[in-house]
């Protein structure tokens, strides 16, 4: 047969999970703050790595751009599964 529904007081909530895109976007942000305040210091202390502030610019470039893409496509992919709001 049927039964009741639970008490609301009854009811057990499900354990929260983090969102992986905004870890994975968390981290990215994480590595592109890193990389500009490593971009930072080696702007003043230059004489040692000329050649090292060249590929940093667009390691933390990449990460950066890695980080808006992960976001623009989790809202691409969730758009049409949860419908119009």
């Amino acid at each position: 047969m049927l039964r009741p529904r639970e008490a609301v007081a009854d009811r057990v909530s499900m354990p929260e999970r983090p969102d992986p895109v905004a870890s994975l976007s968390v981290l990215l942000l994480v590595l592109t703050a890193g990389g500009i305040a490593a971009g930072g210091i080696l702007a003043v202390y230059d004489w040692t790595t000329p050649a090292a502030v060249k590929p940093l610019f667009w390691g933390v470039l990449a990460t950066f751009c890695a980080c808006v893409g992960v976001q623009v496509l989790a809202a691409a992919i969730r758009r049409p599964r949860h419908g119009r709001r």
